[in-house]
Protein backbone atom coordinates (compact mmCIF):
# COMPACT_ATOMS: atom_id res chain seq x y z
CA UNK A 1 0.00 0.00 0.00
CA UNK A 2 2.86 2.43 0.97
CA UNK A 3 4.49 1.57 -2.74
CA UNK A 4 1.58 3.01 -4.43
CA UNK A 5 0.98 5.74 -1.87
CA UNK A 6 4.72 6.70 -2.77
CA UNK A 7 4.05 6.53 -6.44
CA UNK A 8 0.99 8.48 -6.63
CA UNK A 9 3.30 11.45 -4.18
CA UNK A 10 6.21 11.12 -6.41
CA UNK A 11 3.47 11.61 -10.20
CA UNK A 12 1.72 14.31 -8.18
CA UNK A 13 5.01 16.25 -7.62
CA UNK A 14 6.09 16.12 -11.20
CA UNK A 15 2.65 16.66 -12.21
CA UNK A 16 2.97 20.19 -10.89
CA UNK A 17 6.63 20.86 -11.99
CA UNK A 18 5.89 19.78 -15.04
CA UNK A 19 4.13 22.75 -15.21
CA UNK A 20 6.73 24.97 -14.97
CA UNK A 21 9.02 23.64 -17.03
CA UNK A 22 11.21 25.31 -19.19
CA UNK A 23 9.63 26.30 -23.01
CA UNK A 24 13.42 25.89 -24.67
CA UNK A 25 13.04 22.33 -23.07
CA UNK A 26 12.65 19.81 -26.05
CA UNK A 27 13.12 16.36 -24.60
CA UNK A 28 10.72 13.68 -25.42
CA UNK A 29 8.73 12.15 -22.76
CA UNK A 30 9.15 8.70 -21.39
CA UNK A 31 5.35 7.65 -21.68
CA UNK A 32 3.56 6.67 -18.37
CA UNK A 33 4.09 3.28 -18.73
CA UNK A 34 7.97 3.01 -19.04
CA UNK A 35 7.97 5.64 -16.30
CA UNK A 36 5.90 3.30 -13.95
CA UNK A 37 8.00 0.54 -15.14
CA UNK A 38 11.49 2.89 -14.15
CA UNK A 39 9.18 3.83 -10.76
CA UNK A 40 8.88 0.49 -9.49
CA UNK A 41 12.37 -0.13 -9.66
CA UNK A 42 14.85 -0.32 -6.89
CA UNK A 43 17.90 -0.50 -8.97
CA UNK A 44 17.89 3.40 -8.99
CA UNK A 45 19.34 3.53 -5.58
CA UNK A 46 22.80 3.74 -4.48
CA UNK A 47 24.06 3.05 -0.64
CA UNK A 48 26.65 4.83 0.70
CA UNK A 49 29.17 2.20 0.46
CA UNK A 50 28.93 2.01 -3.06
CA UNK A 51 29.61 5.34 -3.42
CA UNK A 52 32.08 5.73 -1.03
CA UNK A 53 33.98 2.75 -2.73
CA UNK A 54 33.93 5.00 -5.99
CA UNK A 55 34.95 8.57 -4.64
CA UNK A 56 37.69 6.41 -3.45
CA UNK A 57 38.78 5.26 -6.28
CA UNK A 58 38.76 8.01 -8.09
CA UNK A 59 35.81 6.10 -10.64
CA UNK A 60 35.08 9.03 -13.17
CA UNK A 61 32.00 7.71 -14.32
CA UNK A 62 29.88 9.16 -11.53
CA UNK A 63 29.17 12.29 -11.75
CA UNK A 64 27.60 13.79 -7.94
CA UNK A 65 24.54 16.57 -8.02
CA UNK A 66 23.96 18.13 -4.23
CA UNK A 67 20.15 19.29 -4.14
CA UNK A 68 20.63 21.58 -1.07
CA UNK A 69 20.77 25.26 -1.26
CA UNK A 70 24.65 26.96 -1.14
CA UNK A 71 24.74 27.50 2.54
CA UNK A 72 24.47 24.05 2.93
CA UNK A 73 26.64 22.85 0.18
CA UNK A 74 29.57 25.27 1.29
CA UNK A 75 29.57 23.62 4.89
CA UNK A 76 29.98 20.10 4.14
CA UNK A 77 29.46 18.36 0.27
CA UNK A 78 30.84 15.19 -0.84
CA UNK A 79 33.89 15.16 -3.55
CA UNK A 80 33.84 16.92 -6.73
CA UNK A 81 30.07 17.32 -6.38
CA UNK A 82 28.09 20.26 -8.13
CA UNK A 83 25.49 22.22 -6.32
CA UNK A 84 21.67 22.53 -8.10
CA UNK A 85 19.62 22.90 -5.59
CA UNK A 86 16.02 21.40 -6.82
CA UNK A 87 14.44 24.38 -7.63
CA UNK A 88 16.60 25.16 -10.37
CA UNK A 89 17.01 21.59 -11.42
CA UNK A 90 15.50 22.06 -15.42
CA UNK A 91 17.30 25.76 -15.64
CA UNK A 92 18.52 25.55 -19.09
CA UNK A 93 21.84 26.41 -17.66
CA UNK A 94 21.74 22.90 -15.94
CA UNK A 95 20.16 20.83 -18.13
CA UNK A 96 23.58 20.21 -19.12
CA UNK A 97 24.68 18.30 -16.93
CA UNK A 98 21.69 15.63 -16.80
CA UNK A 99 22.56 14.83 -20.41
CA UNK A 100 25.53 12.78 -19.96
CA UNK A 101 24.80 9.36 -20.49
CA UNK A 102 28.29 8.29 -19.99
CA UNK A 103 28.24 9.07 -16.49
CA UNK A 104 26.01 7.51 -13.32
CA UNK A 105 24.27 11.21 -12.26
CA UNK A 106 23.64 10.63 -8.36
CA UNK A 107 21.08 13.00 -7.05
CA UNK A 108 21.87 13.29 -2.98
CA UNK A 109 20.57 15.74 -0.61
CA UNK A 110 19.96 15.36 3.46
CA UNK A 111 17.68 12.60 3.12
CA UNK A 112 16.12 11.27 -0.11
CA UNK A 113 13.13 13.14 -0.60
CA UNK A 114 14.46 16.05 -2.82
CA UNK A 115 16.43 13.37 -4.30
CA UNK A 116 13.68 11.22 -5.22
CA UNK A 117 11.97 14.45 -6.78
CA UNK A 118 14.90 15.09 -9.01
CA UNK A 119 14.94 11.73 -10.17
CA UNK A 120 11.43 12.00 -10.54
CA UNK A 121 11.36 14.93 -12.79
CA UNK A 122 14.89 13.84 -14.98
CA UNK A 123 13.28 10.36 -15.53
CA UNK A 124 10.10 11.18 -16.78
CA UNK A 125 11.69 13.50 -18.92
CA UNK A 126 14.17 10.62 -20.28
CA UNK A 127 16.94 11.37 -18.89
CA UNK A 128 19.45 7.95 -18.54
CA UNK A 129 21.65 6.63 -15.79
CA UNK A 130 19.88 8.51 -12.81
CA UNK A 131 20.95 7.12 -9.33
CA UNK A 132 19.85 8.38 -5.72
CA UNK A 133 21.89 8.34 -2.56
CA UNK A 134 20.04 6.05 -0.55
CA UNK A 135 19.42 7.87 2.82
CA UNK A 136 21.25 11.02 1.70
CA UNK A 137 24.07 12.79 3.34
CA UNK A 138 21.97 11.50 7.12
CA UNK A 139 22.95 7.81 6.39
CA UNK A 140 26.47 8.89 4.72
CA UNK A 141 27.02 10.68 7.83
CA UNK A 142 25.74 7.24 10.15
CA UNK A 143 27.63 4.78 8.02
CA UNK A 144 30.32 6.09 6.56
CA UNK A 145 31.32 9.02 9.15
CA UNK A 146 30.63 7.73 12.17
CA UNK A 147 30.37 4.05 11.46
CA UNK A 148 28.67 1.71 14.58
CA UNK A 149 31.50 -1.37 15.63
CA UNK A 150 28.79 -4.49 15.76
CA UNK A 151 27.69 -6.77 17.78
CA UNK A 152 29.76 -9.21 19.44
CA UNK A 153 28.07 -12.11 17.99
CA UNK A 154 27.70 -10.19 14.35
CA UNK A 155 28.47 -11.89 10.97
CA UNK A 156 31.95 -11.71 10.05
CA UNK A 157 30.84 -10.05 7.21
CA UNK A 158 29.99 -7.24 9.18
CA UNK A 159 33.05 -6.75 10.80
CA UNK A 160 34.79 -6.69 7.15
CA UNK A 161 32.44 -3.42 6.25
CA UNK A 162 32.83 -2.10 9.82
CA UNK A 163 36.89 -1.96 8.62
CA UNK A 164 35.96 -0.65 4.78
CA UNK A 165 33.83 2.27 6.55
CA UNK A 166 36.23 2.91 9.19
CA UNK A 167 38.74 3.32 6.41
CA UNK A 168 36.89 5.22 4.55
CA UNK A 169 36.15 7.52 7.28
CA UNK A 170 39.55 8.25 7.79
CA UNK A 171 39.74 8.93 3.95
CA UNK A 172 36.98 11.47 3.98
CA UNK A 173 37.46 13.16 7.42
CA UNK A 174 41.92 12.59 7.14
CA UNK A 175 44.18 15.33 6.66
CA UNK A 176 42.66 17.93 9.01
CA UNK A 177 40.16 18.53 6.31
CA UNK A 178 37.29 17.18 6.45
CA UNK A 179 35.20 16.30 3.46
CA UNK A 180 33.80 18.97 1.73
CA UNK A 181 35.08 21.58 3.64
CA UNK A 182 36.90 23.03 0.19
CA UNK A 183 33.88 22.43 -1.74
CA UNK A 184 32.63 25.67 -4.06
CA UNK A 185 29.44 25.85 -6.02
CA UNK A 186 31.21 26.37 -9.03
CA UNK A 187 29.83 24.16 -11.86
CA UNK A 188 31.92 21.12 -13.32
CA UNK A 189 33.11 21.44 -17.21
CA UNK A 190 30.63 18.69 -19.18
CA UNK A 191 32.09 17.55 -22.29
CA UNK A 192 28.61 18.42 -24.37
CA UNK A 193 27.48 16.50 -27.50
CA UNK A 194 26.88 18.03 -31.04
CA UNK A 195 24.19 17.45 -32.97
CA UNK A 196 25.02 17.18 -37.42
CA UNK A 197 25.76 20.37 -38.80
CA UNK A 198 24.88 21.99 -35.38
CA UNK A 199 26.14 22.11 -32.11
CA UNK A 200 23.93 20.03 -29.81
CA UNK A 201 22.52 21.56 -26.46
CA UNK A 202 21.41 19.36 -23.81
CA UNK A 203 24.95 17.92 -22.87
Amino acid sequence: MKKYIYISFLTFIFAIIVAFLPKQNTKKELSPEEFLSKINSPSYFINSDELAKSIIEKDPNIFLIDLREKEEFDKFSLSNAVNIPLKDLLKIDNLDYLEQENKKIIFYSNGTTYSNQAWTIATRLNYKNLYVLKGGLNNWKKTILEPEYPKENADFKEFDLYEFRMGASQYFTGGGKKEGEKAKSKKKKVIKKRKKKEVEGGC
